[in-house]
């Protein structure tokens, strides 16, 4: 029972999870976003191929750890500037400019 009860929630979490990347692309195209909706469109694209080509066992990490990705990188996009990276870019940059002169 246990197998049937994990591919049971692992059908249905891989579905809304496409189903919210492929919204969340089409909101990009619309906002004019467009390496923002590639990224995310290609991302998508290779789970599909994955998805079709292996079996679930093949499939669903690959596919979990590229939703993963996905989520960070959405994650990142969406962080706004803080004090603490505007210190961490002062850093680099006199850094950068010691090593220069």
């Amino acid at each position: 029972m246990t197998g049937a009860f994990h591919y049971f929630f692992a059908t249905v979490f891989g579905l809304l999870a496409t189903t919210g990347v492929v919204f969340y692309t089409m909101r990009d195209i619309n906002r004019r976003r467009g390496p923002q909706s590639i990224l995310t469109f290609t991302m998508l694209l290779l789970g599909l191929f994955v998805t079709l080509n292996f079996r679930f066992e093949i499939w669903e990490p690959i596919v979990v750890i590229l939703g993963l990705a996905w989520l960070f990188l959405f994650s990142v996009g969406t962080f706004k500037p803080t004090w603490f990276w505007r210190v961490v870019i002062d850093f680099i940059e006199s850094e950068i400019e010691q090593h220069e002169n």
